[in-house]
């Protein structure tokens, strides 16, 4: 089901239980189950040019493997924070935040602590405003 709802999250109940060969009244039970424990979470994202947040942030971080459950909890709840997500290699958590303007930056990593608490680390960040423009292959 859930494999489905990530195809289209907008899909019914009903043409779910149609995919999977159950009633819809069980597959809107077992939604409502995985959402109600934090297993499944629906989201429709906005063009960040358009939210009014128009700087995108990532941050590449290095946490303890002990404490990366809990820090990415807490950091995922942030509102600024877009997306939280544990991966491999030096850098074991990458965070995305949108911001409105660049002091906004500074703020959130003094706030959150992501330049200088111990437990995360940030390895690295990149700010990339939605207004920037690329100039096209073959244009000086």
């Amino acid at each position: 089901m859930a494999a489905y709802l990530a195809e289209d999250g907008r899909r019914s109940s009903a043409e779910i239980s149609e995919l999977v060969d159950l009633s819809e009244a069980t597959v809107r039970r077992r939604i409502s189950r995985l959402q109600s424990s934090g297993q499944l979470t629906l989201r429709c994202d906005v063009a960040r040019e358009s939210s009014g947040y128009p700087i995108g942030v990532w941050y590449l971080c290095r946490i303890p493997s002990d404490k990366i459950t809990a820090a990415g909890t807490a950091l995922g709840k942030l509102a600024p924070v877009r997306m939280c997500t544990a991966v491999d290699g030096s850098a074991n958590l990458i965070i995305q935040a949108w911001v409105q303007n660049l002091e906004q930056v500074s703020a959130f990593e003094s706030k959150h602590s992501l330049t200088h608490c111990q437990a995360c680390r940030s390895t690295d960040r990149r700010a990339r405003p939605s207004n920037l423009k690329y100039p096209r292959v073959g244009q000086n």
